[in-house]
């Protein structure tokens, strides 16, 4: 087991692919969209859609296919094709709730930051149980850019009333993990199968690897509990 550097307070988490697991049903959804327009899915579209937001996924999409539809209307039918899995279908990575109340318990702040809007997020979050374990939740909407820059890291950092410096990032994508980089803050890669083709890259650009969150790193005085969850 790995322990905290010694001055971190505060403990940011990705929701996709990190503590939940929904990654499938982004390329599920992504495949149903372009299907109703007669379009085949691709490995190229799969993995630029990876590192967008909906706005600029939407915009991509709308530029690559030459698509007679405005960006709000594409995200409008992504967010309704994906309500009720995140309400009541997707669930939290093994272990992820039993790790977010270690840390809680050992009086580490914990804040989630992710490109998925309110509605997906704190549905998700209250059906795994955690979502009053969070001090602070956000998404890439509060700045002007995604997680591939430094930006929503060093906000959530700000919020929190701490630096970077005092900071851990759980990532599972390597864009991610290359904006937590130069934010400053630690970083973790959290393993996921949709990120297998990075996972090297991802552990060589991180301060820690997680394929287990029973496994994951705790601060310096913790002493595990029981895995119940």
């Amino acid at each position: 087991m790995f322990h905290f550097p010694i001055g971190l307070k505060c403990a940011i988490f990705d929701m996709d692919g990190t503590l939940l697991d929904s990654m499938g049903l982004w390329e599920e959804i992504d495949e149903r969209f372009l299907k109703k327009r007669g379009i085949p899915l691709t490995p190229e579209y799969t993995e630029a859609m990876k590192r967008m937001g909906y706005n600029e996924g939407a915009k991509y999409t709308i530029q690559q296919y030459h698509l007679p539809e405005t960006p709000e209307a594409i995200v409008e039918e992504w967010k309704e094709m994906a309500r009720e899995a995140y309400a009541h279908q997707l669930k939290l990575k093994p272990g992820a709730a039993w790790y977010l109340r270690e840390l809680k318990s050992h009086g580490i702040l914990l804040a989630l930051a992710t490109a998925s809007p309110p509605e997906f997020y704190e549905s998700a979050m209250r059906a795994g149980g955690v979502l009053e374990l969070f001090d602070y939740m956000t998404d890439t909407s509060v700045t002007s850019c995604g997680k591939e820059h430094p930006d929503l890291y060093c906000h959530v950092a700000q919020k929190l009333h701490c630096i970077p410096e005092q900071c851990l990032v759980f990532e599972d994508t390597l864009h991610a993990v290359q904006g937590a980089k130069a934010s400053g803050c630690y970083v973790c890669a959290v393993y996921d199968p949709s990120s297998q083709s990075d996972w090297e890259h991802l552990k060589n650009r991180s301060d820690y690897i997680l394929t287990d969150f029973h496994e994951g790193p705790m601060p310096s005085a913790a002493v595990p509990t029981a895995h119940n969850t």
